[in-house]
């Protein structure tokens, strides 16, 4: 089953893992004031839906741990996203 609203939609600070499903989603905007790890192997797949907007922190960073890659990360976002300055994201 999907993750639903993790955090409120607030993700910074939180690992993200593919297991037992990788889906996550949100019926709110999602924030990330403080670096977010995704966690998995290579082949790991990690989908995030948001019914709002991304907005990313400026310096925070999105990290890969454990051998997940940025292909396999899917922000599915509804609105707007904003990467401010120095903040860093992975994923398509």
């Amino acid at each position: 089953a999907a993750k639903i609203n993790l955090g409120g939609g607030e993700i910074g600070g939180e690992t993200l893992t593919s297991q037992p499903l990788g889906v996550y989603t949100f019926q709110t905007d999602v924030t990330i004031n403080d670096d977010v790890f995704f966690e998995g192997d290579s082949d790991d797949v990690f989908i995030i839906q948001m019914t709002g907007n991304l907005v990313v922190a400026g310096g925070k960073k999105v990290k890969l741990v454990g051998g997940a890659k940025a292909e396999n990360i899917i922000w599915q976002v509804a609105g707007y996203v904003v990467v401010e300055a120095g903040a860093h994201m992975e994923g398509i």
